[in-house]
């Protein structure tokens, strides 16, 4: 339990994923200034160089139970209230320092004109989204495509570029692509060929194979049944 002087918070970076965030006590009342609101308390932070200046535009405060909270918030109202009074409640510094989701739509190169799936990948949820890859993995590991659609998919930027399997997901989101639903990346589905209702699949229920009759005439003038052997033995 801390003192009225004191304070806690607990830094989480997006960089960090699910890791535990990092507990500290902040003193209130330090020489030549008390911290009064939060952003007292996070101008000291980035002052006293805890978090690099360059993430403060992407920094918020939220409760233990994610219900966000106003720069503006006095410290000892939220300490009256439980927040911040021990680390098991301390206020998060909430710190995006990495991009925390990438946008991709899917788009089916012989159906142009069919509405455009977009959806929204969440990259701290656990799974790897280190390369473009892992990401195409992860589309077809979560099922959101037949497998046998995999070697007819790639990336593309939203100018059209063709973007390699191996490049950083990161590198992608710096470029300004996949990072709103208006910038999106493309998946882009060559199908077609494999199709299971496609004319020529041979698994298509409406397509009819001819299989000659043994009776029909090879040529002009074959007559249009059996003729016996000479020497068979069956009667006519």
């Amino acid at each position: 339990m801390t003192n009225s002087g004191e304070f806690w918070l607990a830094y989480q970076f997006a960089s960090r994923g699910n890791a535990a965030p990092t507990s500290q006590l902040i003193e209130l009342d330090y020489p030549h200034q008390k911290l009064i609101d939060l952003e007292d308390v996070l101008e000291y932070v980035f002052r006293q160089g805890f978090v690099e200046a360059r993430h403060r535009p992407v920094t918020t405060w939220v409760r233990k139970d994610g219900a966000p909270v106003r720069p503006s918030d006095v410290v000892d109202e939220l300490l009256k209230q439980g927040v911040g009074k021990c680390s098991e409640t301390a206020i998060k510094l909430v710190i995006e320092d990495v991009p925390t989701q990438l946008w991709f739509t899917y788009y089916y190169v012989h159906s142009p004109n069919a509405k455009v799936s977009i959806q929204r990948v969440r990259l701290n949820q656990g799974f790897k989204f280190e390369h473009l890859a892992h990401l195409t993995n992860y589309v077809f590991g979560q099922g959101y495509l037949p497998a046998y659609y995999r070697p007819l998919v790639h990336w593309q930027a939203p100018c059209g570029k063709k973007l390699s399997e191996d490049v950083h997901v990161i590198d992608i989101l710096s470029n300004g692509d996949g990072v709103t639903e208006n910038k999106a990346i493309k998946l882009i589905i060559d199908a077609h060929q494999f199709h299971p209702h496609h004319p020529h699949s041979p698994c298509d229920p409406h397509h009819h194979h001819h299989i000659p009759s043994p009776c029909t005439p090879s040529r002009p003038g074959t007559p249009a049944f059996p003729i016996p052997h000479p020497h068979h033995s069956c009667p006519l």
